[in-house]
């Protein structure tokens, strides 16, 4: 049996392995090519330029039509108020004057002090409750009873007076009111009377405080120091008259061309005998242009 011949091999050099790494390198570029194209695989993210969409401008604001302006009118010249003080531990009597004040036809309601005994919360929440149905306009001045045994801050909160010392203006008559609830004023505060009494260019001038400065009667039921200083800058600035209370009854006097009146009727027991003003009482004031006229209105 002949013998097979085992066949020669071949031998392999560097050109058939260069062919191999060429064929493998294309046939792998084509796989990677066909992955990224069905991968979606971007190359490179591009960023976009935000735009700026303009806005309309907003329409021009048409300004409703104005109706002609109507002119404010003035406090009237003529009328009349009432002037009432010392109404503690009497309000009996002061709910009698409330009513009869109201009903007289006055425009406001001026107190020269005194409104409670000695100034504790109960008393004022007893007056609140006193002068509740009181609509009129309401302008007083503390008393030393006002503040015996509370502040001037508590005066303030219950009484309903914008502040201690104030003034305001009602047709031709300018009223000044003054805190003399220590008994008496101190230099500032006869500073005040009397740049506000210089300040006002109102024909009529009235001053109203708590304790006047002299007695008619005589009596040192007065404020402590100061009343000739209060007077001679009352007379000096040109007021017509001064309204105090202090003295439980109705007096009056003049001095240097100053009307002085005391009423002091308005429910605290009274000092003097009837005949010498010692009744309860408001004082009625009418004002007819430049003229001030007073009537003692009694309580019964």
């Amino acid at each position: 049996m002949p013998r097979r011949i085992k066949p020669k091999e071949t031998k392999r050099d560097w050109r058939w392995w260069a062919n191999i790494v060429l064929n493998s390198a294309v046939v792998l570029s084509m796989v990677l090519g066909t992955i990224f194209v069905f991968a979606g695989v971007p190359t490179q993210t591009q960023t976009l330029p935000t735009l700026e969409v303009p806005t309309a401008a907003p329409p021009t604001a048409v300004p409703p039509t104005v109706p002609p302006a109507t002119p404010t009118p003035k406090a009237s010249v003529d009328y009349q108020f009432a002037v009432a003080g010392d109404s503690r531990d009497g309000d009996f009597i002061y709910r009698k004057i409330l009513d009869r004040v109201a009903r007289d036809g006055n425009a406001f309601l001026i107190h020269t002090g005194d409104l409670v005994s000695s100034g504790t919360m109960e008393e004022w929440s007893s007056w609140r409750e006193l002068v509740r149905e009181f609509a009129l306009p309401f302008f007083p001045v503390p008393g030393n009873h006002d503040i015996r045994i509370g502040t001037i801050k508590d005066y303030l909160q219950y009484s309903g007076a914008p502040a201690a010392h104030y003034s305001f203006d009602r047709g031709a008559v300018h009223f000044t009111l003054l805190d003399s609830s220590v008994g008496s004023l101190m230099d500032w505060e006869f500073a005040y009377l009397d740049q506000d009494l210089t300040a006002s260019q109102a024909p009529v001038k009235i001053v109203v405080v708590h304790h006047p400065p002299f007695d008619p009667a005589g009596t040192t039921h007065v404020m402590a120091n100061g009343g000739d200083k209060f007077m001679q800058i009352v007379k000096q600035r040109g007021a017509k008259y001064v309204f105090a209370g202090h003295i439980h009854c109705y007096e009056e006097a003049e001095r240097d061309g100053v009307k002085y009146v005391i009423t002091g009727g308005a429910g605290a027991p009274l000092y003097c005998a009837p005949t010498a003003g010692g009744f309860f009482h408001y004082v009625k004031v009418k004002v007819r242009g430049e003229e001030i006229t007073t009537e003692v209105v009694k309580i019964e």
